[in-house]
């Protein structure tokens, strides 16, 4: 018996329109042949992404952190859609969780810090810098961290 989360992603891609190039129509059926395949999933979100299909992207993203939870690049990904469209209190959430299964990403970390900024959160954003130079221990401590704010 399918899941419901899969049966809804397997609709999602069956009703993708099929004015989409020949690359999209590629990953929307290896999509289709690998449900369960975060890479391919991420693949196929990315470039919904690109086609600013958001809610397919987002959906994805979400599917890809429920198969792999340890990988952080979903949750980077996804925080990103979610800042894109202007909603930087779920990138915050997703960003936060992806911390408590990879808490020493300093990437994750990072990346929450410049959602805490645009959140207006200053202090915060300060202490989660910091938290990230911290833990680049075998990297040149960079001021770039400090960019793009």
């Amino acid at each position: 018996m399918m899941k419901c989360k899969t049966a809804i992603l397997i609709l999602i891609i069956a009703i993708s329109p099929n004015v989409y190039s020949d690359s999209l129509n590629d990953l929307i059926e290896d999509a289709r042949k690998k449900p369960y395949n975060a890479p391919t999933l991420a693949k196929l979100a990315q470039a919904y992404r690109k086609q600013k299909q958001y809610g397919n992207s987002i959906r994805l993203y979400q599917r890809c952190i429920e198969l792999a939870p340890e990988k952080e690049k979903y949750y980077l990904y996804l925080s990103s859609v979610y800042n894109r469209i202007e909603n930087p209190q779920k990138a915050k959430t997703i960003l936060q969780v992806g911390l408590s299964n990879n808490n020493n990403s300093p990437t994750l970390t990072k990346k929450l810090a410049s959602t805490l900024y645009k959140l207006g959160d200053y202090s915060n954003a300060i202490t989660n810098y910091q938290k990230a130079i911290a833990m680049q221990k075998n990297k040149k401590p960079s001021t770039r961290l400090f960019t793009g704010i």
